[in-house]
């Protein structure tokens, strides 16, 4: 489920420190493995989806004409 990781951490860090429920340690792995898979999962999406996957649910996320063609500009001078 996407959440914001960082209030979720902030949460968790609190409760293992005044509630004693949660212990640092087991958060900090969590959190850095949640991370990783996020972020590879993230970069899946866009190397193997591409283009076809963002037309094809742009406007599921209300993505416009005018953010692809900024966002191929930013490639083409940027690189990938």
């Amino acid at each position: 489920m996407p959440a914001p990781g960082e209030t979720v951490l902030l949460l968790a860090s609190f409760l293992a420190y005044s509630q004693r429920e949660l212990q640092l340690p087991w958060i900090i792995l969590v959190g850095t493995l949640a991370a990783t898979v996020g972020d590879n999962v993230g970069y899946a999406l866009g190397s193997y989806g591409g283009r076809p996957l963002l037309e094809r649910y742009r406007n599921l996320f209300h993505v416009s004409d005018v953010a692809i063609a900024r966002g191929e500009r930013l490639f083409q001078r940027y690189g990938q």
